[in-house]
């Protein structure tokens, strides 16, 4: 809904305590085993995505785009909880790239810094202006 686009990592392997890799060969098939676990890794990024897109729904631009570690934290927490159910832990979420996906969206947050720098470039003009008059009226 923000427009935005959010590419990350995460880094997982089957939780060693407990009934943890029952639990992960149960929950995410006997592809666990394999050296490309596909199925475990689609489950474990459907649900990333939509804990990344709920983060991103219910945090303000600024956070998201400054502040990563408090959304990796969020998600993290979130995706944790999941997780454990699954006989899985987390090793660790890594956000690498937020973009601005929207053009309006853009173009808005732009619009402050070009006026600045618009209202900038005119009082340049105005004091080149000035010295100028004077310059000829000597």
């Amino acid at each position: 809904m923000q427009g935005i686009k959010v590419t990350g990592n995460l880094f997982w392997r089957i939780d060693e305590k407990e009934d943890g890799p029952f639990k992960a060969y149960t929950n995410l098939g006997s592809d666990i085993s394999s050296d490309t676990p596909r199925t475990a890794n689609s489950n474990l990024q459907q649900q990333a995505s939509a804990i990344v897109r709920d983060q991103i729904a219910n945090s303000k631009l600024r956070t998201i785009m400054k502040d990563r570690n408090a959304v990796v934290v969020a998600i993290k927490e979130h995706l944790q909880k999941v997780c454990k159910g699954w006989g899985v832990h987390l090793e660790a979420v890594e956000i690498c790239e937020v973009l601005i996906s929207s053009h309006s969206l853009f173009k808005d947050l732009q619009a402050d810094f070009r006026e600045k720098m618009h209202q900038h470039a005119e009082m340049i003009k105005m004091n080149i202006n000035t010295e100028l008059a004077k310059f000829r009226a000597t």
